[in-house]
């Protein structure tokens, strides 16, 4: 084996390790981004739970109408959550 074969070894073992390890510094992140993301969901579901108790309320008692800027905001939080829960699942399913 000449030198510039295990020169170039040593750089291919170099790179693999830095592969592997990247993979599992994702891994081991990934439980912890999770986590945050569920609290971070939880947290809109309360805040879209108390605007839909705010808005029924006005729209029942006041005779009051739905803004679009309401209605927008709760529409995305809507879209939110089912991204939300996607990547959770497959997030769940790839630190298993």
């Amino acid at each position: 084996m000449n030198v510039e074969s295990s020169v170039s070894i040593v750089d291919l073992v170099s790179r693999l390790w830095d592969c592997t390890a990247a993979h599992a510094s994702y891994i081991c992140n990934l439980e912890g981004d999770l986590d945050d993301l569920r609290t971070a969901i939880e947290e809109l579901k309360e805040s879209r739970n108390d605007v839909m108790a705010k808005v029924n309320t006005a729209e029942e008692g006041q005779q009051m109408k739905r803004l679009d800027q309401v209605q927008g905001w709760l529409s995305r939080v809507e879209v939110m959550e089912s991204e939300v829960d996607k990547l959770i699942r497959d997030g769940s399913q790839e630190v298993e």
